[in-house]
């Protein structure tokens, strides 16, 4: 990963806000008004609203893409106001701010973690809200991680969730998964990577999949033919479902957490 001597300031967003309200601007202010210099990039605040898998699928495919120091801030908070912990992370490379509901779990099946801490409540506010810890808790979080001033945090020792849907388990000639993305496309990633499995479902292999029928995995869209399915390892190594020029969710009703059966 190439070097930044500006990466201690950059702050990457990841929250499910979308783009509406006022959210995302609220949270940006705050982190300005602590960290003046920062660079904040906005990953994505169109995750499927709630959802802890999408969150987690989205800053797993593109964290490694920035500059090692990057702070991430994540936001995807079913749990807001309740007893859930607001926590930050650092790993050798980077830092996460986030709530612990599940949403690192994919980062840190690849990043280990050297430090953990618990954001206080009144980090920025004496009395935060209860449903908008992203601008009062969070998002003043990021703004010190990012400046490397981590004494205003409280050492952590409980345990990282980690979601069991973004695992896959494998039984004899057979796959259970989940559907743990849906994109744009209609394309339907499954919680299964393919250097996991690349010696029993390889290139050119057919794989019956419960609910569409066998299948082969390809390389590249073009070896489908115009509306055929297909299997195809997608860029950031995921097994996923598609339909050449057309749209695999819709056409097999398949949706966010949906358990997806391979045999072969």
């Amino acid at each position: 990963m190439k070097e930044n001597t500006n990466t201690a300031s950059i702050i990457a967003l990841i929250t499910d806000f979308g783009d509406k309200d006022f959210y995302v601007g609220a949270m940006r202010g705050v982190i300005l008004s602590i960290n003046p210099n920062a660079k904040i990039v906005d990953i994505s605040h169109n995750i499927e609203p709630f959802s802890v898998i999408s969150g987690a699928y989205v800053l797993y495919g593109a964290y490694k893409y920035f500059p090692r120091g990057t702070t991430f801030l994540i936001v995807v908070d079913p749990g807001v106001g309740s007893r859930r912990e607001a926590i930050v992370i650092k790993t050798r490379n980077y830092s996460f701010v986030a709530p612990n509901n599940g949403v690192l779990s994919l980062v840190l099946m690849e990043e280990s973690i050297t430090e953990k801490y618990l954001i206080p409540e009144n980090i920025f506010v004496r009395k935060p809200s209860y449903t908008f810890h992203g601008r009062d808790i969070f998002a003043p979080a990021a703004a010190y991680a990012s400046m490397g001033v981590y004494d205003v945090f409280e050492e952590f020792r409980g345990d990282i969730v980690t979601l069991d849907i973004l695992k896959y388990k494998k039984e004899g000639r057979a796959i259970k998964a989940h559907v743990i993305n849906v994109d744009r496309f209609g394309n339907v990633a499954l919680s299964v990577q393919y250097e996991d499995v690349k010696k029993e479902i390889f290139y050119g292999k057919t794989v019956s999949i419960k609910g569409i029928g066998d299948v082969k995995l390809i390389r590249y869209f073009s070896e489908l033919s115009v509306g055929e399915t297909g299997l195809i390892v997608n860029s950031i190594g995921f097994l996923e479902i598609c339909v050449r020029e057309g749209n695999a969710a819709k056409r097999y009703g398949l949706k966010l957490g949906d358990e997806v059966l391979l045999t072969w």
